[in-house]
């Protein structure tokens, strides 16, 4: 039944009860507020993807934001006084930014321009820095913006794929995975104070030649 459909169900993991939350909304990414009592969510209606809150029962559904056109939205997640929310947004021009959206005014404010994708956003406790994976260089890498200052810090600078996941309360660090490219994914514990020293980007010739590649045979318009 509608297996192409995406939709949020809650699981009950004492008695594995399931209920859907949604319904042929084409939803996606659930995050439980930090209260508990909301959940945030996104939704697709075509090419337009739209941010929404509903209780943490599926009722009361609302749609928060207002976009138009062919804008797609990833990874969105709480601040920890859930006031605000920050996101991964591409917009037409295929860009993804990382936007943070104060709830009771509705005002967006975008915090990172580039055409590399920027996503996964990590709000940290104290709610004033915000890490994310920022795709520069060709390599996912893990870096903090500091929204009182407008402060961006690269965290690491390695060709193992780091992707940014959840705050660790335990050890105040982010906890990240690495892409599986040579036997298996691996979580990894970064300081979001540390710096990277930065080193350039050396590939193999023979694994690089796709950047500047061109059809063999052109075809004319």
């Amino acid at each position: 039944n509608q297996s192409l459909v995406f939709d949020i169900m809650k699981l009950d993991v004492e008695s594995k009860k399931k209920m859907f939350l949604t319904s042929s909304m084409r939803s996606n990414y659930p995050v439980f507020s930090p209260d508990n009592k909301k959940i945030l969510f996104i939704a697709h209606n075509n090419s337009t993807t739209q941010l929404y809150i509903m209780n943490q029962d599926g009722r009361n559904v609302k749609q928060i934001s207002e976009n138009i056109g062919d804008v797609q939205i990833l990874t969105p997640v709480w601040s920890p006084d859930g006031e605000f929310i920050a996101y991964a947004q591409s917009d037409a021009d295929g860009f993804m930014d990382i936007h943070i959206m104060h709830l009771e005014s509705r005002e967006i404010k975008q915090i990172t321009k580039s055409p590399e994708s920027d996503l996964w956003p990590v709000w940290h406790p104290s709610g004033d820095k915000i890490s994310y994976t920022g795709m520069y260089g060709y390599t996912p890498n893990l870096y903090t913006y500091n929204i009182i200052s407008g402060e961006t810090i690269q965290n690491t600078d390695i060709g193992d794929a780091i992707f940014g996941g959840k705050w660790n309360n335990w050890s105040s660090t982010i906890s990240a995975f690495t892409l599986n490219t040579v036997d298996s994914s691996r979580i990894v514990e970064i300081a979001p104070s540390r710096v990277a020293e930065k080193t350039p980007l050396i590939m193999n010739p023979a694994y690089s030649s796709w950047r500047t590649k061109k059809p063999d045979n052109l075809l004319d318009d």
